[in-house]
């Protein structure tokens, strides 16, 4: 039993390392000599390697299966051997085209390989027409040798497994043990235990684009994507042209004919707060408790500010909604462009770059107080749009203010310029709170 559990210990092992080995060419070919040093190059392993436990997690199934048929049934080596070396050299094959393919094509996409690749292969001639030959000859040269190193590293890994079965009342315990190697080869698949499974976004930590994508494992970008076949186009629409046409180009504000904005505020370069509550009803904001208000600030802001009575919400998922209040996108139906990097690096931002804003002597953040994880709050690109961010359990309250009620789940935004406290905003007053 020793060789059976050695054996899938070292597939998982094997293929986590496989995975990570890729890693150096994009970091080579897009990082190297571009200021970054060694710590963003360790960054990106270790950030990179949830998603290749994923991976491994998806490859060490079928091996898992022969295992527990190998506990009660005989498997001979000859079989086992032709089974496991051609499920390995599939898979080999498989992550060795992604790879090679992704390594070219992204210096024109700017994002890591996806299933939008296969709209090319409708018309193969066209596309190997449009690919230079020398790079078409380095890219099939950098493939068959990536196949042919993974196809080796796995054949001593094969000879690992046992295929010679237990009695029945030691494989009766092991089968249950095995079950529990399972679950934990599930949540490296699901990407732990958090409310966000694994996605590509998960992975990233910099400000600066190219090292998010030097951490994501093309071969789970691909395949995670493979399974999305809906038109999510005509699903979107929900006035038809004309009806559309007639409701909201009446409200365009660069008509002509259009009335003059109206300044609100008092000063040319504010302090901008921007604070999503999750789950937050307006029943709670206008609630009392004996009389005292139960958001004494929320209402102090209500007070001051500009309220909108008449507002109905964008959409009913949280991805889609924080789409709308940080980028001004309409709500998606059954898909969110929240994550996916190649929709979510064209979302418009309040502030598209932390070294941008900080030439023209404003700093940026964001601060998330989510029990899930940061992803859950806010996507990649928006992530890397804030010069500081900051995940914590509960909200930064500034000296002498307590919390009297709070709500599930928030994040915060600011874009500050000439705070008066050190990195808060003037009157930065979290609901829930008083003073």
């Amino acid at each position: 039993m020793k060789r059976k559990l050695l054996f899938l210990f070292a597939v998982f092992v094997a293929t986590v390392l496989l995975m990570a080995s890729l890693k150096p060419f994009f970091l080579v070919s897009y990082v190297f000599g571009h200021g970054f040093g060694l710590r963003d190059w360790v960054l990106v392993f270790l950030h990179g390697l949830s998603l290749d436990l994923t991976v491994a997690g998806y490859v060490t199934v079928v091996p898992l299966l022969l295992v527990f048929a190998s506990l009660w049934v005989r498997i001979p080596g000859c079989v086992a051997r032709r089974l496991l070396n051609g499920y390995f050299a599939l898979v080999s094959v498989v992550s060795a085209a992604i790879f090679a393919v992704d390594l070219a094509l992204y210096e024109h996409w700017g994002f890591r390989i996806d299933s939008t690749v296969l709209i090319y292969l409708a018309d193969p001639g066209e596309a190997v027409a449009s690919v230079d030959f020398w790079l078409g000859v380095r890219q099939t040269l950098l493939f068959v040798l990536c196949a042919a190193a993974m196809i080796g590293c796995y054949r001593p890994v094969v000879r690992l497994f046992d295929g010679e079965p237990l009695p029945w009342r030691a494989a009766l315990p092991w089968s249950m043990g095995l079950v529990l190697f399972a679950g934990v080869d599930f949540l490296a698949i699901r990407g732990g235990v958090h409310v966000s499974v694994a996605n590509v976004s998960k992975v990233y930590f910099s400000t600066e684009m190219v090292l998010n994508h030097a951490a994501i494992n093309p071969v789970f970008s691909f395949l995670s994507s493979l399974g999305n076949k809906s038109d999510y186009a005509s699903q979107y629409p929900f006035f038809d042209e004309e009806t559309r046409a007639r409701n909201f180009d009446a409200l365009r504000g660069n008509r002509p004919d259009a009335v003059p904005a109206e300044r609100l505020l008092a000063v040319s370069r504010p302090n901008v707060v921007i604070v999503i509550l999750e789950s937050f009803a307006r029943t709670v904001m206008d609630a009392d408790v004996g009389g005292s208000p139960v958001m004494p600030s929320m209402q102090r802001l209500k007070s001051q500010g500009v309220w909108f009575e008449n507002f109905f919400a964008n959409s009913f998922r949280t991805d889609r909604g924080e789409v709308a209040i940080l980028s001004g996108f309409p709500a998606q139906t059954l898909a969110s462009i929240n994550f996916p990097p190649k929709t979510a690096a064209c979302r418009p931002w309040p502030v598209r770059s932390p070294a941008r804003a900080t030439t023209r002597g404003s700093s940026t953040a964001a601060i998330s107080t989510s029990p899930t994880s940061p992803p859950t709050c806010m996507p990649p690109v928006g992530r890397s749009c804030f010069g500081r961010r900051t995940f914590r359990s509960t909200p930064p309250l500034p000296n002498g203010v307590t919390t009297t009620a709070s709500c599930a789940t928030g994040s915060a935004a600011a874009s500050s310029s000439g705070a008066t406290g050190p990195g808060r905003p003037d009157g930065l007053s979290w609901p829930g709170s008083s003073p």
